[in-house]
């Protein structure tokens, strides 16, 4: 049922400036999009005298081939256009968004946090391999305003909550516009190269949560906490609330400071960092390679989506900043 819903929503919602798409479809490509619905054969192979073709080349193709064929020259080169735009946002977004090693290293108090985090900025910088940040020294003390501000609120419960109700719905906001963004580009765009599948662009933004977990795993192969001290042989529950403790309450604020100090190394470490890297290529990758083969898709549209997914990378960004900031913060 839900794919014949969303199988009914395409060719029906356009990124486009007029429903000129939709006049296209009804008046000059009635036929093929009739098949499309029906999943009829439009002999779309015997009239370019090519191979005979199965499955959604039969009855997809030819409707997106009608619309190609009529659209005027000036349209297509405004969606090329677009397309280069789109192209080039994995690399805008990553480079505005937090590493892996930033998240990581929230992760070590405010777990939580830093997944939605995550997940609200959905590109990652490509990392190389074998290149190592001095993490213990990420959260050397600095001399800032930030941190004589943290001192002065750490004492007040009920500005913590209001800080902590604040993170938590920007990211969950951030997070849910991704989602939105990514997916109605999938339904309302189609990819040249796999017009079938409308999930690409969601599942560009959902890989990202996997990269950054695997991020943090390699963090916790290389480094691991001085302070506070590991609660692993405690009981669960007295874990759960050392957690929740850590969780929901910012890291300036928080009553014990984050140091951190290097494991012996090891070959799990080289491994997984190593496909830290590689994983964050491939997305990069794979991100350019999904928004550069957009079709009907036009400038000012693919400028809305810049800037909607850029917005929630960037307020992802400063509330990373503001924790990292507070855990270099020594309380007295």
């Amino acid at each position: 049922m839900l794919v014949v819903r969303l199988q009914a929503q395409r060719f029906q919602k356009w990124y486009w400036y007029d429903d000129s798409l939709s006049l296209l479809v009804r008046i000059n490509c009635s036929t093929e999009y009739t098949n499309y619905l029906e999943k009829q054969d439009s002999g779309w192979d015997s009239r370019y005298g090519a191979k005979p073709v199965k499955g959604v080349w039969t009855y997809l193709y030819p409707v997106i081939d009608c619309l190609s064929n009529h659209m005027r020259d000036i349209d297509k080169a405004e969606m090329a256009s677009a397309g280069v735009l789109l192209g080039l946002m994995p690399t805008i977004i990553a480079s505005a968004g937090s590493t892996l090693v930033d998240t990581a290293l929230l992760a070590s108090r405010r777990p939580l946090l830093a997944f939605l985090l995550a997940m609200g900025s959905p590109s990652v910088t490509p990392l190389r391999t074998f290149q190592y940040e001095d993490v213990p020294n990420m959260l050397e003390s600095r001399k800032t305003v930030l941190g004589v501000q943290h001192s002065s609120i750490s004492q007040s419960s009920t500005k913590r909550a209001i800080i902590v109700i604040i993170e938590i719905a920007l990211a969950l906001a951030a997070s849910v516009n991704v989602f939105h963004t990514t997916y109605m580009l999938g339904v309302g765009t189609f990819i040249s190269w796999s017009a079938h599948v409308t999930a690409h662009p969601l599942l560009w933004s959902l890989f990202t949560g996997w990269i950054h977990l695997w991020g943090s795993w390699a963090f916790r192969l290389d480094v691991e906490k001085a302070l506070p001290p590991s609660r692993r042989k405690e009981r669960l529950w007295s874990r759960i609330q050392y957690w929740a403790q850590d969780e929901f309450t910012p890291c300036a604020m928080q009553k014990t400071r984050t140091l951190l100090r290097y494991q012996p190394n090891s070959y799990w470490f080289l491994v997984v960092s190593w496909w830290s890297a590689v994983l964050t290529l491939f997305h990069y990758i794979y991100g350019t390679l999904v928004f550069s083969s957009l079709l009907f898709i036009n400038i000012r549209n693919a400028l809305i989506v810049l800037i909607r997914l850029l917005g929630s990378t960037l307020c992802c960004r400063l509330i990373v900043k503001y924790e990292l900031s507070g855990m270099r913060h020594r309380p007295a």
